[in-house]
């Protein structure tokens, strides 16, 4: 079972509305992470939000991370990723609700220096 919308015909604004993890709201787009941020997560995750950063006007993309207990190598990678692309657009990366464990892990990687992160402190 994927955690991504099923492609279907009709507008990115309708896809991102029915997607379980992306919501379009105005020009900020909410991304829940899921409970593990692995390999083959993080993949899916940064697919789908390329997608709608190369097709919507987004100016803020926010992380929620009130689900995720666990978060590796990739998903640092894929939040990193998507930093470069948010400031090469002139926006903004922020990280919401991150867990004590997940915030360690984000501290550690340097992540913490270049976006915000609400939570584990």
């Amino acid at each position: 079972m994927t955690m991504l919308a099923e492609k279907s015909e009709g507008s990115m604004a309708g896809l991102a509305e029915k997607s379980k993890i992306t919501e379009r709201i105005g020009n900020l787009l909410l991304v829940r992470v899921p409970e593990e941020l692995d390999h083959h997560v993080a993949d899916q995750v940064r697919k789908e939000v390329d997608m709608l950063l190369k097709r919507e006007d987004i100016q803020r993309l926010v992380f929620d991370f009130t689900r995720t207990v666990f978060c590796d190598s990739s998903g640092i990678g894929m939040l990193m990723g998507r930093y470069k692309m948010m400031r090469a657009l002139g926006g903004e990366v922020q990280a919401v609700h991150v867990d004590e464990n997940v915030y360690r892990i984000l501290r550690i990687s340097g992540i913490t220096k270049l976006i915000s992160v609400n939570g584990g402190e």
